[in-house]
């Protein structure tokens, strides 16, 4: 009887297991931008920049993961905007008409070992994705002080839009999909975040591509064209510039 009870234990936990093994999934995405051009509209960091972000997903809804950058050719690690640690858990569902994504950041800035300009972060996004040609969405983000070293918080709201085209080409003796996103926002401030001015900060506009090199690995060249209207007021060592090209070429693992 115990012998029943032992192998029905055993089965059972084998089967759970395997379950649950095939609930999770891994996505390491790893690369290089021209420069750290952050949300609120200025630049953290003006030489390139290296980043990574690992997201564990279970389900279709739940996540968590951490994104970190790192200054290239800037010296020492960890003495200016470009070196950044990020933990976040988030929620996402999608519906007939909408997709959702709710995230909870915590921004480790500058000298990680230190609460040295840290956040807390906040993001929603809703993309309504039935609707015909384009796909309008609206994204917020409030940043929140940890203390008095943070800086001043406040809102952000993007509302903008994108389209994916379903290119293609041939090479090597294969096709490639290699399917172009292009975006298009504005970027709104509320509550003077960073000690900035409210109303409309910025406009942006993206391009990237999705080449995947096998099943699970993709290569995203993007490029970003960022224009200004007056500015978010320097934050130590972070400068705010003018109109901005910014590009990149990044790395995806799935698995």
């Amino acid at each position: 009887m115990l012998q029943k009870v032992l192998l029905a234990v055993s089965i059972f936990t084998i089967s759970v297991s395997n379950v649950c093994a095939d609930n999770w999934n891994y996505t390491l995405t790893t690369g290089v931008f021209s420069k750290y051009l952050v949300k609120p509209g200025f630049t953290a960091h003006n030489k390139p920049i290296l980043v990574n972000d690992l997201t564990i997903s279970y389900g279709n809804n739940w996540y968590f993961g951490i994104w970190n950058s790192t200054g290239v050719f800037d010296g020492e690690v960890g003495k200016d905007f470009g070196d950044e640690t990020d933990l976040y858990v988030g929620w996402k569902k999608k519906w007939e008409q909408i997709a959702l994504d709710l995230r909870l950041s915590y921004f480790a800035l500058t000298e990680i070992d230190e609460f040295n300009n840290d956040l807390w972060i906040f993001d929603g996004r809703i993309d309504f994705i039935k609707t015909p040609y384009i796909t309008p969405y609206v994204a917020i983000r409030h940043f929140g002080d940890t203390g008095k070293w943070s800086p001043q918080p406040g809102w952000f709201i993007w509302p903008g839009v994108y389209k994916t085209f379903p290119l293609h080409f041939y090479a090597l003796g294969k096709r490639w999909n290699t399917p172009l996103t292009l975006d298009a926002k504005l970027a709104f401030a509320l509550d003077h975040p960073f000690g900035g001015a409210n109303g409309f900060t910025y406009a942006q506009i993206g391009a990237s591509f999705n080449v995947p090199i096998r099943e699970n690995i993709s290569l995203i060249p993007s490029l970003m064209w960022h224009i200004p209207n007056g500015g978010i007021p320097q934050l130590g060592k972070a400068a705010v510039h003018k109109h901005q090209l910014v590009y990149g070429l990044l790395v995806q693992f799935r698995f």
